[in-house]
């Protein structure tokens, strides 16, 4: 399964609106390329925003000002209507995070790093692959599920 990361991986509460949505939709182009080229129906679209940023900041910083509000349900909203989805139960955003990775969090970005830690699931891996030729791709990200014990 491959799901979506944005054409080029900005913050999206740094760029305009209309500018999300041109990232996302130009990822989808080239993933439904991809599915095409294997001859391989692709059963849903899943995404995770960069740096988890759904226009608030990142890291999943939730919004506080109206005009954050704004832009991060428009952000859910136009997900749901382009057909994304999370198969991860119960959760209120379309958009994924994830719970297992490359030990990112110890960037300067994050404030908490045992606060952080202690958010994990479990539910999914993240893995993010840089390839120039995977169907004109320079950057995907696969999601691998795990089944729950």
């Amino acid at each position: 399964m491959v799901g979506n990361h944005s054409y080029s991986n900005p913050y999206f509460s740094q760029i305009p609106l209309e500018q999300c949505f041109k990232e996302i939709n130009k990822t989808e182009i080239l993933i439904n390329q991809c599915y095409q080229q294997a001859g391989i129906l692709r059963p849903c679209k899943i995404i995770r925003l960069p740096f988890a940023d759904r226009g608030a900041g990142a890291w999943n910083k939730q919004p506080e000002t109206a005009q954050e509000q704004e832009k991060y349900a428009a952000i859910q909203a136009f997900l749901k209507n382009q057909g994304f989805i999370n198969p991860i139960p119960n959760s209120d955003e379309i958009d994924m995070l994830w719970d297992i990775d490359t030990q990112d969090y110890k960037s300067k970005y994050i404030q908490n790093h045992d606060e952080y830690a202690a958010n994990l699931k479990k539910t999914c891996i993240t893995i993010k692959a840089t390839q120039q030729s995977f169907c004109s791709m320079t950057s995907i990200t696969i999601i691998i599920f795990l089944k729950q014990q």
